[in-house]
């Protein structure tokens, strides 16, 4: 059984996959680490679209290193804040990152749990037996995101970026308005409505 948990950027997914991870889900792909891979493997191509100054500084590169590598930070603030260089950046990792993942999920032979924001701007919910969609109130994610560095502009920029939640469907929708244990207690009767299958 494939299950896809999926979320807009503060809805709180990754603290949800948190969640089955500690319950003893063993078989989880995060698609966030699959595409820091492929941010290595088309560094030389991401670079060429966008300049130098998405790469560390000379002087924080460590010794061992051969060259400077992608500040994901920058990256970030650099290609949210216009539509057309996301769409630039998303024709260079989003090919190789969907091929990638659907290897990941091919291989594994249990239940697996995928940890992926962009399912449906993919539109590849056909993949899933079931999808756990996590949504937040505009004011919390602004929250959240804020307290953990991120500046006003780029909570919007990075909101905006993605597909409203109203246009997804999904088996199960989680509303992660409250407490953190609220959110786990609606998590783990999903779990153990899985586990039971």
């Amino acid at each position: 059984m494939i299950i896809g948990i999926t979320g807009g950027i503060g809805s709180g997914k990754s603290t949800v996959v948190g969640f089955f991870k500690e319950w003893g889900q063993k078989s989880v792909i995060e698609v966030d680490k699959l595409g820091w891979k492929i941010l290595e493997s088309k560094q030389k191509e991401i670079v060429e679209e966008f300049g130098d100054e998405i790469l560390t500084n000379s002087k924080e590169v460590q010794p061992q290193e051969v060259q400077p590598q992608i500040d994901r930070k920058r990256l970030g603030q650099l290609i949210f804040a216009s539509p057309d260089k996301i769409r630039k950046f998303n024709a260079i990792v989003h090919p190789p990152l969907i091929a990638e993942l659907d290897r990941c999920i091919h291989a594994v032979h249990n239940l697996v749990v995928v940890d992926c924001a962009l399912i449906y701007e993919w539109k590849i919910e056909n993949w899933f037996d079931k999808i756990i969609l996590v949504t937040s109130s505009y004011e919390n994610k602004m929250q959240r995101l804020l307290e953990s560095g991120y500046t006003k502009e780029e909570v919007m920029n990075r909101i905006h970026a993605q597909l409203p939640d109203e246009v997804k469907i999904a088996d199960w929708v989680i509303e992660n308005n409250n407490s953190l244990q609220t959110l786990r207690d609606k998590v783990k009767s999903i779990w153990e409505l899985l586990c039971n299958k």
